[in-house]
């Protein structure tokens, strides 16, 4: 992709986190209507680092963090768990550690082990905070002017974090695997 500035031809590429951070923060600070920035999945926006070296990632947490620390926006990074299943909520974020270890809250969301149509959204690191509960929502529809659309149904607080959580599903995986095997 292209684009022409002052009669010259530039390449417009994907933001890039290791080196945008700066141009980013500009951005927000010259529209202060913007509130909220996410990225999706934040993995595929650090630029050429290695997503699982500390040594790489930790500078572009940080510098994230300072970016958006007075800005009066918030930044919302999306991330996916990895695949281990002998760990805990904290180290199931994919990638580094410093993803998690720079952030001052983390929440996950999952399936409610015995309610497919239900999903928490549980705490999984909250540093801003003494509060320690979640919400439960399900995912609905809503149709305004004609228009049909997903829509969050938050269905309330919830005191089960993330570790209690991943503890229902392995249990609820015991309890079909045993009646399975019956």
């Amino acid at each position: 992709m292209h684009c022409e500035k002052d009669g010259k031809k530039s390449e417009i590429r994907r933001l890039q986190l290791a080196e945008d951070v700066e141009k980013l923060r500009r951005a927000i600070v010259a529209n202060p209507q913007i509130a909220l920035v996410v990225v999706d999945t934040i993995t595929s926006y650090f630029g050429d680092v290695n997503t699982n070296a500390d040594q790489d990632i930790r500078p572009v947490m940080d510098a994230l963090a300072k970016a958006f620390g007075d800005c009066g926006a918030c930044f919302l990074g999306i991330i996916h768990h990895n695949k281990k299943s002998d760990v805990d909520a904290l180290q199931k974020i994919l990638g580094a550690s410093s993803v998690a270890g720079a952030v001052r809250a983390v929440y996950g969301c999952s399936r409610d082990p015995e309610n497919k149509d239900e999903c928490y959204f549980a705490l999984v690191k909250g540093n801003l905070t003494k509060k320690r509960s979640g919400m439960k929502y399900k995912m609905s529809e809503k149709t305004i002017d004609g228009i049909t659309a997903p829509h969050i149904e938050w269905l309330g607080e919830t005191d089960e974090d993330a570790n209690e959580v991943m503890a229902m599903e392995k249990e609820r995986r015991k309890v079909v695997a045993r009646a399975r095997n019956k």
